[in-house]
């Protein structure tokens, strides 16, 4: 009981730490003065960003020999956010697979096309990330402890991954077996590894453009959101926080980046010349629209609700 709670409690235990030693008011004054039209045109670009992630998606899943429609993919791409969005490191998207399953398609494929999609998402945090701490070193050097962390975490994950390359498949040979029951958990193994052979240079291209414009669609949303508030960062600095709270997000510690994501703009903002109390309005601005997000892909869930059970059937 008390591991389901923690990210919860976690979370607001940080946020609320971060706003007893703001101006509570004028943040709530900063974020409710929003033009209501601006905000608006903001989350119509919703529609465009995710379109193009379930369309990645989509192009995995024709790569895996599975044939769903475009609006297909695009419904349950949605349906899954809304576990995704309130669970810690988004592992809630796994509903994807209850989909996948429920129409009979194989264990082992499908994981591989979820597994993938997280992967280039987390790749362009990262790419975007890392640019951002060399266009902006002025701005790492006054916050040297919080990126330099960031750096030596990165950096020990990729060497890790080079030099022990056999430990991590066998790591999640063994999440896979725990996950999985025993009658499907050789096959699955089997069938993902065997998908990871179809991923070739022509297919990582097609990927890797359609996660970059579905990113530059979200960085602009963001930007119009900012300079609606007041926050008149540049688009690339907007970018670059974006990146760094994104990665935060996926730390399961909390729930909807909760707490990780205000430390993230906090630093980069308040580094930048920003007030705090804008940061937080800006933050707390983006936590709204994420939760107002994972009410309406709900919906998309309730049209078309599929048995949790059928994940590991």
């Amino acid at each position: 009981m008390l591991k389901k709670i923690l990210p919860y409690v976690f979370g607001l235990a940080v946020l609320g730490i971060i706003l007893y030693q703001l101006d509570t008011q004028k943040i709530v004054e900063l974020a409710l003065s929003m033009n209501m039209l601006v905000l608006a045109s903001a989350v119509l670009l919703l529609v465009p960003m995710f379109f193009l992630k379930s369309l990645r998606w989509n192009i995995l899943l024709r790569s895996q020999k599975i044939k769903y429609s475009t609006w297909d993919t695009f419904v349950v791409y949605l349906a899954s956010l809304s576990f995704g969005l309130v669970t810690p490191a988004r592992i809630g998207e796994l509903v994807k697979l209850a989909y996948l399953r429920r129409d009979k398609h194989p264990m082992g494929k499908s994981l591989y096309t979820i597994m993938i999609d997280r992967v280039f998402d987390t790749a362009f945090l990262l790419l975007f990330s890392y640019i951002g701490l060399f266009v902006f070193a002025s701005l790492v050097e006054k916050t040297l402890p919080f990126f330099v962390t960031i750096l030596v975490v990165s950096v020990i994950m990729v060497l890790f991954a080079i030099f022990f390359k056999e430990v991590i498949l066998r790591t999640i040979k063994r999440v896979m077996e725990r996950l999985l029951p025993n009658h499907h958990s050789t096959k699955a193994i089997n069938e993902v590894f065997e998908a990871f052979n179809t991923l070739n240079f022509p297919l990582i291209g097609k990927l890797a453009f359609i996660t970059f414009l579905s990113y530059i669609v979200h960085f602009f949303q963001a930007f119009i959101i900012a300079h609606a508030l007041g926050l008149e960062a540049n688009f690339f600095l907007i970018a670059f926080a974006l990146s760094i709270a994104a990665l935060a997000t996926l730390i399961p510690i909390t729930v909807a980046g909760i707490g990780t994501r205000d430390v993230a703009f906090l630093t980069v903002f308040t580094a930048a010349g920003f007030a705090p109390e804008l940061s937080i309005a800006f933050s707390t601005v983006m936590l709204v629209l994420t939760l107002a997000l994972a009410g309406l892909a709900f919906f998309f869930y309730l049209t078309r609700p599929v048995p949790l059970h059928n994940i590991t059937e």
